[in-house]
């Protein structure tokens, strides 16, 4: 973690650190999907370090785990039912 070049030197960051604050002020909760986990890291330190909440669902997160994150994203979105992500073998972000 370390500072604000991590969405300076990015477009699709930059979009992202302009837009979050935007999304939250209005309550809503944001669902975004990668297949690399480098790039979940990048991600990650960025919402530590200007103290956005996360959820981080991976291919090391236990089923178990990943259900009750799902199960509470759901229930406190208005996307509905989100059964398509749900298939064990699928999520993988």
């Amino acid at each position: 973690m370390d500072g604000p070049h991590l969405w300076e030197n990015a477009g699709k960051m930059q979009l992202l650190s302009k837009l979050l604050p935007k999304l939250k002020a209005r309550g809503s909760r944001v669902l975004i999907f990668c297949q690399m986990t480098r790039v979940l890291d990048i991600l990650e330190d960025y919402f530590r370090l200007v103290g956005h909440e996360y959820c981080r669902i991976d291919g090391n997160t236990d089923g178990e785990k990943r259900d009750s994150q799902m199960d509470e994203f759901v229930s406190f979105t208005k996307c509905g039912d989100l059964s398509g992500f749900r298939q064990r073998t699928a999520l993988s972000c």
